[in-house]
């Protein structure tokens, strides 16, 4: 493993990452990031969630009818992601989950082809 993603593979982190553990101000946090995309939402195609998780604003996306690009470090949280997707019956045509870097998301981009799509980076954004 790679000193990065050892935390996240070995399950320590996952903690951090469930939200009933999450305290006021990361709840009011997480309700900001909803209020950036829906008051983008008009202006996208789709989005592309830079850590990503299991695919924390694909339903979000789908319910707005946009393409949905999800990208994580953490195979496992890919997989889980991908597992509950088709578990749920949710067609993966407007779906695209995926391990990949932050580090090489240009590449990410020229790859998809992406246009008018939302870079979302917790609450950093980027629309290209």
């Amino acid at each position: 493993m790679k000193p990065e993603t050892d935390f996240y593979n070995s399950g320590k982190g996952d903690c951090l990452v469930n939200s009933r553990n999450y305290p006021p101000e990361i709840k009011s946090y997480l309700q900001s990031e909803k209020e950036v995309l829906k008051l983008l939402s008009n202006k996208l195609k789709g989005i592309v969630e830079v850590g990503c998780m299991n695919g924390r604003y694909v339903e979000w996306a789908l319910a707005e009818e946009k393409l949905y690009y999800g990208i994580d470090i953490i195979e496992r949280y890919i997989e889980a992601g991908l597992k509950r997707l088709k578990k749920s019956g949710i067609h993966l045509s407007r779906v695209n989950l995926q391990v990949w870097s932050a580090n090489s998301i240009h590449e990410f981009v020229i790859q998809e082809r992406l246009s008018q799509v939302l870079l979302f980076f917790l609450l950093i954004v980027l629309v290209i």
